[in-house]
């Protein structure tokens, strides 16, 4: 039996860029009202209520959502060029490690990596002597991440509502 569909309330980390927003606690606000919408728990790296904002406790809360959560709902969109932001790759590949089941999303995701990179370093003329190849598999995003993303049991999708629908169809919870 799937232990996924055994889940009442899902509660899931939402991984992304989106921290970086001009309007992170709006934005997140807004994306946890979805998540309830579908039966669902949206947990953000900014529901740790630090006194002063340091790498180490934000490091070691974020680690701690993660662990307290069933899935890693990923937003991929690229970021500041035409790569996944660092950070949440990390988070992708932490809950993998720690067994959650993954989920990603990006507009288009049937862009691949290899087709985007190329053609933003010829807009921009961008040079790459030393690294030149780029990886080919047709995912959007870097192998590691949609390997990590599929194993988990998870799936890349095209947008947030989409992965709520599906986790919420998994799980007989909200309106998916």
């Amino acid at each position: 039996e799937d232990l996924f569909c055994t889940m009442q309330r899902p509660k899931l980390y939402l991984a992304g860029p989106d921290v970086f927003r001009t309007n992170p606690l709006e934005h997140f606000k807004m994306v946890k009202e979805l998540c309830e919408n579908f039966g669902c728990q949206g947990m953000a790296p900014l529901d740790n209520e630090l006194a002063e904002p340091a790498a180490g406790p934000i490091f070691e809360n974020n680690v701690a959502l993660i662990n307290e959560c069933d899935c890693v709902v990923a937003n991929l969109t690229y970021f500041r060029g035409c790569c996944v932001d660092d950070g949440t790759a990390w988070e992708v590949g932490y809950g993998f490690a720690k067994g959650k089941v993954c989920y990603g999303y990006l507009e288009n995701k049937d862009c691949d990596l290899k087709s985007r990179t190329e053609d933003l370093m010829e807009q921009h003329q961008l040079g790459q002597k030393d690294f030149p190849q780029v990886e080919d598999f047709g995912g959007p995003v870097n192998l590691m991440l949609t390997e990590s993303i599929r194993t988990s049991g998870g799936q890349l999708c095209n947008s947030l509502v989409e992965c709520l629908e599906i986790i919420s169809s998994r799980t007989g919870t909200g309106k998916g």
